[in-house]
Parts: C-alpha cells; structure tokens; sequence
C-alpha cells in the first residue's frame, strides 16, 4: 500500500510537471504569435498619427467642475479613423471617458481632452484593445514669464541663443523661465546655457525628423509642425498660470516660409484653448530671420488680452498689440535687431551644409528665390558619415564629426493600432549625449 500510495504520488508530480510545462509553452506560443501579429500590423500602417504630449488641468483652470486632460496630436490625417477612449484613476475613483479630438489652426495639429479625476494618479489611453500609460505634465503656477524658444536643431550659434535669452532674462519680470525645445545642440552650449540660467531654464527633448537606419529624413513640413507642437505645448503647459508668454522661432533649419509659427487666426488657433480664468495677458511672437553677423534680426509681433497698447523697455514709443482673442485683428509685425559680440567668425560646420542642401546656391540667405535657384523641402542626414562641405551632392548632410559632443532628443512611444492606423503615444522624453557629431 505504501508502494502504490508512492506511485500515484509520483504520478501526480509528473503530471503536475507536464500542466506547468504545457502553460509555460501556451504562453510563449501567446507571446510569439501577439509578436508576429503586432509585426504584421507595423508593416500594414499606412496610416500614421502622434500623441506627443498631455497636460493635466485641475478644475480651476479647465472651465469644467471637474478636471480636464490635454492632448496634442500631429498627423497628416484629415480626421483620426479611431475612437479614443481614456481611463483615469487616484485609488479611490476610476473615470472611463472617451476622448474629444479637434483640428488646430496650424496643419495637421490636433488637440484631444478627457475628462479625469482630481488627484489623479493613473492615466492610459485606449484604442480598441490596445492601451498605453501616459504621465501627464501638471499645469501649474511656476514663473509669471515664460519663453519658449523651439526648436533647437543642429544647433551650434552659442552667441545668438545666449544673447538671445538674456535679453529676454533681463525684461525685469518678478519672475523668468526659459523654456527651450532641443532636437539636438552642441554639449558645450548645453552645458554652459544651464550654467548660466540655473533653475530658470527647463529643457524638453523635442525630436525632428524620421530616423531610417543611418539615415535622418527631415520634411519642410514635418519640421513646421514640429515647432508649432512645440509652442502648442507651452502654450498649454503655462498659459493657465503665466501673465507673459513669448514664443522665439529658433529657424534652426531655415526653410524658406512666409508665415511665422504658430498660427494665431481662427477658431481653431491656440487662442482658442484659453479658459475665462488663466491668467495669460501678454502673448510675443518673435522668428529669428538672420543671425550670421554680429547680431539677431528678428520679425515680431505682440498681443494682449485687455489694454491693447504697451511701451517698448527703452523707449518712449508706443507699441501696438493685436487683441489676444480667438478672433483678433491682425497683428502688426516689426522688425528688431539684438546686437552681440560674436567671437570667431567662422561658419559652424553644420549651418554650411544646411545652407547647401537648402538651395543651389549655398551662400543664399533670405526668404526670396532668385533665378537659377532651387529651393528644397526635404533633407537627408547620414549619421555614419562625415561633414564634407565640398560633397558633389550637398543634400546627403554627413553628421558625423570627430570630438564633437553633441545632446539629442530621445523619445520613447508606444503603438497602438486600428487597422491600417498606427498611433505612437510618446511616454517618456529623454537626453542623450553623443562624442562624435549629432546622433553619430
């Protein structure tokens, strides 16, 4: 009897053994074939869409009882073929809502809410069985004054970026942030704008371009939008919170463009996603249009949300400001010169190229095409190979560069798909240094 009590023992720990195993194979089988179908759906995407950021509102600011979520999307979808659905939690209270998704003023932006939960502790966003977990950014109250200068890429004018945010440190506000949106700059100039500007300066990864194997591929467009996700993004991180906010286009990459970023026309522009309670009052728009020589030529314009009138720091002159409404009359813009001591006039390696690529002519500067000149809308960076300011083909731009230490953006997404439909939700948002050129 203890042999046979022994025997179904043993029987019962092998067949116990053989379950465990089958559950460990089905598994694995699940997570291959989840793999396989997951690469299935990335090779049919035709369809592309962006999540690139959230902004918590509690209900002070959001207009509702309730606390609201912000989205930014970018596509170059019409109407996003997808429902959106949002879950939201503190330990206490779970809200599902769906997500509301608008159209902005400035091509293929789009702007999403959800409703959510006051101390909110868990948000992921759903499309059909997919989801994804954002960290929404907290709007809240932090200077009175915010720039926000976008978008840094390949930057390399030590001299303009820093005379240019100090001139704006210096307005006499209680209170200064600068804000910049980094593609990718030079470690030195990173490192010394932080020196500087201490706790008053926020740095935001902010990618540009579609990186295929070596190769970065960088649209006209896909940059335009870039910076206007940028300034949308400050725009509704600050201004709840900010009386001050200036918008500075770093026209890193100057594709030629008639109209300055953000489109502020319509009800469908940023103004429009301004609540009754924020304390925006001021609004600067400023484009660098040159910076070769001893100085910064800007084009700006200003608004203002009551008395349309303010005066110029040094002077006596009166300056006039569009109304800072969703329907404004248009704004009036100036042309301003901030003079600097410029140490070496030596053309930084990566402005000569870009000035190649840009046009047949490589020393050609403004907004104006003379004959013979070609302008383009589409660069091709090679990460692998070096900066060659004599190549017979001037739009591959080589970035590699020996001992040059350089910061770039590191974003990191998750996909979720419905039908042909791919969304990258961005999650995370990160710096990463390279020692020989921008993202070599």
């Amino acid at each position: 009897q203890m042999r046979l009590y022994g025997t179904r023992r043993s029987r019962l720990f092998v067949c116990g053994i053989f379950i465990a195993c089958l559950i460990a194979v089905n598994v694995m089988l699940s997570k291959i074939r989840r793999v396989i179908h997951l690469g299935e759906l990335e090779k049919s995407s035709r369809l592309h869409a962006t999540l690139t950021s959230a902004v918590y509102y509690p209900s002070t600011v959001s207009g509702k009882d309730h606390p609201l979520i912000y989205f930014l999307l970018h596509s170059d979808l019409a109407v996003l073929p997808a429902d959106l659905a949002c879950r939201s939690a503190n330990g206490t209270t779970t809200i599902h809502s769906s997500m509301s998704v608008s159209h902005g003023q400035d091509s293929g932006l789009m702007f999403g809410w959800c409703e959510s939960v006051e101390g909110l502790v868990d948000f992921t966003v759903k499309m059909d069985t997919f989801t994804a977990t954002i960290d929404p950014v907290y709007s809240m109250r932090t200077y009175d004054s915010v720039t926000c200068a976008s978008n840094a890429f390949l930057y390399e004018d030590q001299e303009a970026i820093r005379s240019l945010l100090s001139d704006r440190n210096s307005t006499g506000d209680r209170s200064h942030l600068l804000v910049l949106y980094v593609s990718s700059i030079q470690a030195e100039i990173f490192a010394s704008l932080q020196e500087e500007f201490q706790k008053d300066i926020k740095i935001i990864p902010w990618g540009v371009g579609t990186r295929e194997g070596p190769f970065i591929h960088l649209r006209k467009t896909a940059y335009e939008r870039a910076v206007a996700a940028s300034f949308a993004d400050c725009w509704l991180r600050y201004a709840p919170f900010s009386s001050s906010i200036t918008l500075l286009d770093l026209n890193s990459v100057p594709f030629d463009s008639s109209e300055v970023l953000p489109r502020l026309s319509g009800d469908r522009s940023l103004l429009h996603r301004m609540g009754s309670s924020w304390e925006i009052e001021h609004l600067k728009v400023q484009r660098i249009e040159d910076s070769s020589g001893n100085g910064v030529e800007l084009s700006e314009s200003c608004y203002c949300r009551r008395g349309c009138a303010t005066h110029g720091r040094n002077s006596s002159r009166e300056i006039k400001c569009a109304r800072l409404a969703v329907k404004h009359n248009p704004a009036i813009w100036r042309s301003r010169t901030l003079k600097f001591h410029r140490k070496s006039t030596d053309i930084p390696p990566y402005s000569t190229v870009l000035q190649q690529c840009l046009y047949r002519n490589p020393f050609t500067r403004g907004r104006g095409l003379n004959d013979g000149e070609v302008l383009r809308k589409r660069l091709l960076f090679n990460v692998e190979k070096e900066v060659d300011e004599t190549s017979e083909d001037p739009c591959e731009i080589g970035l590699k560069k020996d001992d040059l230490q350089c910061i770039t953006a590191v974003e990191v997404d998750q996909p979720l798909y419905h039908e042909d439909l791919r969304l990258a939700v961005v999650q995370r948002r990160s710096l990463k240094k390279h020692w020989d050129g921008c993202y070599a």
